[in-house]
């Protein structure tokens, strides 16, 4: 959300800096603060959770998703006729 500029209130009066140009990656000072509030809410919603650290949470961050629930089927614009002849 902090890339696409919109706004994120992280204290009672202070606000994310928005970046002014384009840019394709956070940077790690923002990455903190926006780690610490995910931690505060996260503890907010659920306060019988144990509190992880900053750097547990930025390890979060890095995971990648298995490459396997990246793909997407493909659907076939093949009927079942078409592709019985074809088998």
């Amino acid at each position: 959300m902090w890339l696409a500029g919109v706004p994120i209130k992280v204290g009672p009066d202070q606000w994310l800096v928005q970046p002014i140009e384009r840019k394709h990656t956070v940077p790690p000072k923002v990455k903190r603060v926006l780690a610490q509030f995910a931690i505060g809410h996260m503890l907010d919603v659920r306060p019988d959770l144990k509190r992880p650290g900053i750097a547990e949470v930025l390890a979060w961050t890095r995971r990648r998703a298995p490459a396997n629930t990246l793909r997407q089927k493909r659907r076939s614009t093949v009927d079942g006729r078409e592709d019985a002849r074809r088998g």
